[in-house]
């Protein structure tokens, strides 16, 4: 079999190696993509001090199982899709006791200690293989890996909806927290030096991109957070400057999340941390999060221009977007409009499931004692003190489950923070057209 290898820095090969044999535990794999991360990179230049050589590269992996041996958890059989969880552990030490194995302390990761899956065939411990969903093509499956350590970042900082969340350096780890931070419900604020790369962000749908060597990042943040700072930082450059400068972007009370690896100490006044009461937490590689990746790339929160065919409100129809089977719709706004995207997509057969952003809310209105609830988008949302909703004209707590009563649909969150808010309903087919025909603005 084909399998890319350096021997050494700077000296890369595709060379020829035989087909391993599964051990006990482990499942053969026939790899059908494989992603070139930045560490590989580094691997090849020598500036990864990581990596031994020689050594066979590569850690985003998705592929097919031809066989397994022996313990096999999760049932797997030839044919079957999955991807491959590229962080080996021990499962004895005191990180792996409580569950976190990715702070292993004989932490092992694929193409860096050991040898990696870059090749036509790979052998990988059973239970560390995640099934593919079927709409996740191979390339997207190969993506999941990286998209857990951005997940991983933004769980580590304990980020909810309504907060700012200030990520520094737009490559891919950082576009891809800054666009699962949105997801969430959060505001996202992308920091980079190159200002291709922040365009390409905004062109994927960040809120707030600022190039920190054209303007003061700080008084930015500033001005973006109406003065709050961010409720969390997550840096994702490795740059020693960065890594003090997120003191300077972090709320008071807030959190920073370390993801970026520097190549040497960075010194950091202990009493901005103590003044602040900021908490710093490491975030190394991912624990438990491949199936939330593989759940939000296929529904298009990451990029609201992959799930299906840009919405067209001058061409295009909501009865033809909803009978055409797309497995995704995108509201894109448009220039100078007053609203940001709402995204459609089909959850089942016949569920569909809409993401309301920003200046869009499911809201509630009430025209007399015991009327039915009616869905609508309005502003005048705020959240009482044990998290129900509140509308200003009705000034009494509200269930969320009954805002959509009317229409039978299931509402799973409903968030409001200051002037923004964001809301997901899931619904049927019928009610989702609807409410798509009588409240969304474009």
């Amino acid at each position: 079999m084909k399998a890319i290898k350096f021997d050494k820095p700077w000296d890369v090969a595709c060379v020829d190696l035989p087909i391993p044999e599964p051990k006990e535990g482990e499942t053969l794999l026939r790899i059908h993509a494989a992603g070139i991360c930045g560490s590989d990179i580094g691997a090849f230049r020598g500036t990864n001090g990581l990596v031994s050589y020689p050594r066979v590269i590569g850690h985003e992996l998705a592929g097919e199982v031809v066989k397994v041996n022996g313990s096999n958890p999760q049932g797997l059989k030839p044919g079957d899709a999955v991807v491959v969880d590229p962080y080996l552990y021990c499962g004895h030490c005191y990180p792996c006791r409580i569950g976190r194995t990715n702070c292993c302390t004989s932490l092992h990761v694929l193409g860096v200690h050991v040898d990696g899956g870059m090749a036509e065939y790979y052998c990988h411990p059973t239970n560390m293989l995640i099934r593919k969903p079927d709409d996740l093509s191979w390339i997207q499956a190969a993506m999941a890996e990286p998209l857990t350590i951005s997940l991983h970042g933004i769980h580590r900082g304990g980020l909810t909806a309504g907060e700012y969340c200030a990520v520094i350096g737009a490559g891919p780890i950082g576009l891809a927290a800054a666009m699962a931070a949105q997801a969430y419900g959060a505001h996202a604020i992308l920091l980079d030096l190159v200002q291709e790369r922040l365009d390409f962000a905004a062109s994927l749908g960040i809120e707030h991109t600022v190039n920190s060597s054209a303007e003061d990042p700080e008084e930015a943040i500033r001005r973006i957070t109406g003065g709050d700072m961010a409720q969390q930082v997550m840096e994702c450059s490795g740059a020693n400057p960065a890594i003090r400068a997120a003191l300077d972007y972090v709320s008071h009370a807030g959190r920073i999340t370390l993801t970026g690896w520097p190549k040497k100490e960075t010194p950091l006044p202990t009493d901005m941390i103590t003044r602040k009461e900021i908490d710093i937490r490491g975030a190394r590689t991912s624990a438990g999060e491949f199936e939330e990746a593989m759940e939000l790339i296929p529904a298009g929160f990451l990029c609201p221009h992959c799930g299906g065919k840009r919405f067209d409100k001058e061409s295009d129809t909501l009865d033809g977007w909803f009978d055409s089977g797309s497995t995704h719709i995108s509201f894109l706004k448009r220039d100078n409009a007053e609203h940001w995207p709402a995204d459609v997509y089909i959850e089942g057969a016949d569920q569909y499931r809409g993401w309301f952003q920003s200046s869009l809310l499911i809201s509630v209105g009430a025209t007399g004692q015991g009327s039915p609830f009616k869905a609508c988008l309005t502003h005048g949302w705020t959240v009482d003190g044990e998290g129900r909703a509140m509308h200003k004209s009705l000034g009494n707590g509200v269930d969320p489950a009954d805002i959509v009563k009317d229409f039978g649909a299931d509402l799973l969150r409903l968030w409001a923070a200051s002037a923004d808010y964001h809301a997901d309903v899931r619904c049927s087919k019928e009610i989702f057209k609807q409410l798509s025909q009588n409240y969304l603005k474009f």
